[in-house]
């Protein structure tokens, strides 16, 4: 489902069939995720990058099927703990964000194949990569992370 935003016209999303896979509603200059996205049950991508948003709501977690969930280049400062139950999510891009914690236990993403978090103002990120075995890709350079207490707590064998 793609969307786009006509001048003064308000973005609508129906859900008639109950089977979209992706909608698509990056660079629309959108404040907050529509809440109509929530009732996709089926939904397994988002793509909400390029907007300005400020947070994500904790209906997120009525998405049980998001492999894909692309918020990059938004004003996100919070990220609810409710995402942790997105059991499924392969991909999570907060990228280029105003981000200054995530919700603790980011191990439980236990399919996460790639984390982008670089450029936020994280100064930590509890993730155990013992735990979580498939993640194969984590962005997290322009951060205040204390590179060595983050190797450390990542696991990360230093040459």
């Amino acid at each position: 489902l793609c969307c786009e935003k006509m001048p003064h016209s308000p973005i609508i999303l129906t859900n008639e069939s109950k089977i979209v896979k992706e909608i698509h509603l990056s660079g629309l200059n959108l404040s907050d995720i529509p809440q109509e996205v929530y009732d996709f049950s089926y939904l397994e991508a988002l793509y909400i990058d390029n907007n300005n948003i400020r947070s994500i709501s904790p209906k997120i977690a009525d998405l049980k099927n998001l492999r894909i969930l692309n918020a990059a280049n938004n004003n996100i400062k919070y990220v609810p703990k409710e995402i942790l139950k997105l059991k499924s999510l392969h991909i999570l891009n907060l990228a280029n964000n105003d981000l200054k914690e995530l919700p603790g236990n980011m191990h439980s993403f236990r399919e996460l194949r790639e984390l982008r978090v670089e450029n936020n103002k994280l100064t930590d990120i509890d993730l155990d990569l013992k735990r979580n075995q498939v993640l194969c890709r984590l962005f997290v350079h322009g951060n205040q992370l204390d590179t060595e207490k983050f190797s450390n707590d990542m696991g990360i064998l230093k040459g």
